[in-house]
């Protein structure tokens, strides 16, 4: 008997490497997808890697609890992984939002 049955986490171990194959083909593939654009590239190349990273750690985690391992199958793991990935994706809309506005220097003589 396992600590979790059921399709639902059967949904989520399949969605976490939906994401760990589509984050390592994006990293892989950077370059060719970000061919003219750099930024881009490099856009790719990190979202690529956080969500690579993410993915392979939640799934870890989906089978420490499925495998009822003492330590790591406890339920503190996983809303530490959540609260993580809630603080990651608030760093990432503020970030966006730092980036749309212009900069502003008081140093510059107004133009």
């Amino acid at each position: 008997m396992t600590a979790w049955d059921g399709t639902a986490v059967l949904a989520f171990a399949a969605s976490l490497a939906l994401v760990f194959i589509g984050a390592t083909t994006a990293w892989s593939l950077a370059d060719r997808i970000a061919a003219n654009d750099a930024r881009l590239g490099r856009a790719v190349r990190r979202w690529a890697a956080w969500s690579c990273g993410l993915a392979s750690s939640g799934l870890l985690l989906v089978l420490f609890r499925w495998q009822m391992t003492p330590f790591f199958g406890r339920r503190i793991w996983f809303i530490l992984w959540a609260i993580t990935v809630a603080i990651m994706a608030g760093g990432a809309l503020i970030q966006r939002v730092q980036a749309a506005r212009p900069l502003r220097n008081s140093s510059l003589p107004n133009a």
